[in-house]
């Protein structure tokens, strides 16, 4: 009977672990999408900055 018990909760373990695995997963797929809408909102605001300063620049001469 212990080799069976042993076996359910081996199971139940694997069980969860695949669970919070899949859960992991999801979650880092979720914070790769974060970081590069991050990073293209960064860029953009680095481009922008950039046309400004060369306006700016522009103006002034």
């Amino acid at each position: 009977m212990d080799a069976v018990d042993d076996l359910k909760a081996r199971t139940r373990r694997l069980d969860q672990l695949e669970e919070e695995n899949q859960k992991l997963h999801l979650e880092v797929q979720l914070l790769r999408r974060e970081k590069e809408t991050f990073e293209n909102r960064l860029q953009e605001q680095v481009e922008l900055a950039v046309l400004r300063e060369r306006s700016t620049q522009q103006n002034k001469q």
